[in-house]
């Protein structure tokens, strides 16, 4: 990949120099600025790679909201904090914002020469899973498509309606290859959503008609097979929402089969649908799982690994990832409740409904 390029921003000159300094020591290559416009003008013209950034600047922006003006110019930039010692809880507040880590004041240069060459691993890894990606994608285009055609092939021949388990493994069939689609699917929106090319196409839709041709995907073939999933609609049967119908529906496709896949399959998944002022609320309840407090932010993030205290670990992929990303493009919000006694967890998301 490129040469790794660093930024210093700290509103004290000889601590940004001397920060710069150091870096270049490390054998990087490092610009420093005093002020969050110049570093602004920076990014926009350098392809940044880290920014060391002052919690507390001399300005009317501090380093926390700094973050996200940072991260839509490049959504890939990894962000170090650097705060005295009394602003630790600022600087843990900034790591929930988006920053990678944070290094106390006055510098030990051995110390931010350890949290920058894993900054630079994580910026090195992130460039070589965005090549493993893209090939998975090209690569997976033409088998899908294949398939696709043989399950169609497949459901028109005439025993199809009367063969039970023929029905049920061509459901089957036909479930893997919506699976195989919406993961290409989250890996490209979640690309285009992060590099801020995306966008929602608003069109009036029937949510009570959408909702229930979704989850066709996920329903029994076989009428004495025990259905899972529950819906209540708490919404006339003929409201609309104006917004992207597509976006909506791919959310909902990924919490159901992300709510499958963890939950009790004794217990049916249960999906409200309400309206919460100018907000369509959804939400996707499943027993059988249990999302500790502290893991309820950074769930959303790119393939992150959970651990559910008995020695095992929960993996999630890109779907919640471009679950968050949608639902904001639709100028609503994700986020999830879960409970210990009851042993369950809801994922919640509203869009706008005009």
């Amino acid at each position: 990949m490129e040469e790794i390029k660093i930024l210093v921003l700290d509103d004290e000159e000889d601590i940004a120099e001397t920060t710069c300094d150091a870096v270049q020591d490390f054998g990087f290559s490092c610009v420093y600025k005093t002020d969050s416009k110049s570093a602004l003008t920076h990014m926009r013209i350098e392809n940044v790679h880290i920014i060391i950034l002052d919690i507390v600047l001399d300005e009317d922006v501090t380093g926390i909201e700094l973050i996200s003006q940072f991260k839509a110019l490049n959504p890939a930039v990894v962000v170090i904090m650097l705060t005295g010692e009394y602003k630790i809880k600022s600087a843990i507040k900034a790591m929930r914002e988006g920053a990678f880590d944070y290094i106390l004041k006055p510098l030990d240069f051995e110390f931010l020469e350890e949290r920058l060459n894993l900054a630079v691993n994580k910026v090195k890894a992130e460039a070589l899973s965005q090549v493993y990606f893209n090939t998975i994608v090209h690569d997976l285009k033409n088998p899908v498509a294949n398939l696709t055609l043989l399950t169609g092939a497949l459901r028109r021949m005439s025993y199809y309606e009367n063969d039970d388990k023929f029905r049920k493994l061509i459901h089957i069939g036909e479930q893997s290859v919506q699976s195989i689609n919406k993961m290409v699917g989250n890996i490209l929106n979640v690309e285009k959503f992060s590099g801020g090319q995306g966008k929602a196409v608003k069109n009036p839709f029937n949510v009570w008609e959408c909702v229930e041709e979704i989850l066709q995907i996920f329903r029994p073939v076989v009428s004495d097979e025990l259905d899972q999933i529950k819906i209540n609609f708490n919404i006339p049967e003929e409201f609309e929402v104006h917004n992207d119908q597509n976006l909506y529906t791919h959310v909902l496709y990924n919490l159901v089969a992300n709510g499958q896949r963890y939950s009790d399959p004794t217990d049916p998944l249960i999906i409200d649908i309400s309206l919460e002022g100018k907000f369509l609320k959804t939400s996707v309840k499943n027993s059988g799982s249990y999302i500790e407090e502290r893991y309820r932010e950074n769930i959303f993030d790119k393939f992150v690994q959970i651990d559910n205290g008995r020695n095992t670990c929960k993996n999630f992929g890109l779907g919640l990832t471009f679950c968050k990303l949608a639902t904001s493009y639709m100028e609503g919000r994700i986020w999830v409740d879960s409970d210990r006694e009851k042993n369950e967890t809801i994922f919640n998301y509203t869009v706008s409904v005009e």
